[in-house]
């Protein structure tokens, strides 16, 4: 066999090599998701789960794996983001967190490092998940944040909303029910007395006038659950203050004036005693969802696909 023959043959054993390597390596390793600039691989996917190899990475729920692509989709996020906005973090502020991680725990870098070990995780991979940390704070101090505003009312709400269950809930009010008895001026007349309440008069000096020519009943009701309210009136009371005039309500057999009176809360403490706790709640709760909202809005920002 001449020279260059055996020249060509190699030539193409060591193509055809090639060709099978980048095959195998595609097959090893492939992209995951795409995220604006960035290309998410799997061996990406497989150090943030700590798997070696893909027999082990089949063995991981579905559901763990795409937890763990979102968190590296919101890092590659979060660092264009920062990119844009000028934001920075410096080598000087990752090593001043960890100090302050290594006092708050009181341990030696030794052990932090053995710890990490332990885990699996290098301690550039640390430094590189406490500059996200610093990445994602500086980004909702400055984007988010600002956008955050606790009010008394809007605690007070969310006390009754959010952390009350309706059974808890109880009320005491003053309610006139004028019935439908085939008057056909009943609801121009129930607006005059309406108009009445609204200008400070009494339900009850309202039903010595309406009496007369309607029939009407004059209640105080104390103590009822919230959750036990007919829908009409539940659905009147559900943003008022004490001592507060209701909507006009009209039902089947009529219509109801009434003024909530007092709101109580059976085996909960009440609201200005649990004021401040309740701050820390809601401005905890109210961050995640703004942050959430903003994460929604990156992935529009910086075009984002899966391809798990």
């Amino acid at each position: 066999m001449g020279k260059n023959k055996r020249s060509a043959i190699i030539t193409l054993i060591l193509l055809f090599l090639s060709i099978v390597n980048v095959i195998h390596a595609q097959i090893i390793d492939r992209i995951v998701a795409l995220s604006g600039e960035d290309l998410i691989l799997l061996s990406n996917l497989k150090k943030a789960l700590m798997v070696k190899n893909i027999e082990d990475l089949k063995k991981i729920p579905r559901e763990k794996q795409e937890a763990a692509l979102d968190e590296l989709i919101e890092r590659s996020l979060l660092s264009q983001k920062a990119k844009k906005l000028g934001i920075t973090v410096l080598e000087k502020e990752i090593d001043e967190e960890i100090e302050n991680v290594k006092a708050i725990n009181n341990i030696t870098t030794e052990i932090l490092e053995e710890a990490l070990k332990k885990e699996g995780v290098s301690l550039q991979d640390y430094r590189n998940i406490i500059r996200h940390q610093i990445v994602k704070a500086k980004i909702i101090s400055r984007e988010i944040r600002p956008n955050l505003y606790v009010t008394d009312e809007i605690l007070k709400r969310y006390y009754e909303k959010d952390i009350v269950d309706e059974s808890q809930k109880l009320v005491d009010f003053e309610v006139l029910t004028i019935y439908r008895e085939r008057v056909e001026d009943l609801e121009d007349s129930v607006k005059d007395f309406y108009n009445l309440a609204k200008k400070g008069r009494t339900l009850k000096e309202i039903e010595e006038q309406a009496k007369s020519k309607f029939k009407t009943l004059y209640s105080v009701v104390n103590g009822v659950k919230f959750s036990e309210l007919a829908p009409e009136l539940k659905k009147a009371m559900s943003d008022m203050q004490e001592n507060q005039l209701g909507p006009l309500v009209g039902f089947s057999e009529g219509f109801q004036i009434f003024i909530l009176r007092k709101i109580n809360y059976k085996g909960l403490k009440p609201f200005e005693e649990v004021k401040e706790e309740l701050k820390k709640t809601y401005t905890k709760d109210r961050l995640n969802k703004l942050y959430a909202d903003y994460l929604a809005e990156l992935k529009k920002e910086f075009y984002v696909e899966k391809r798990l």
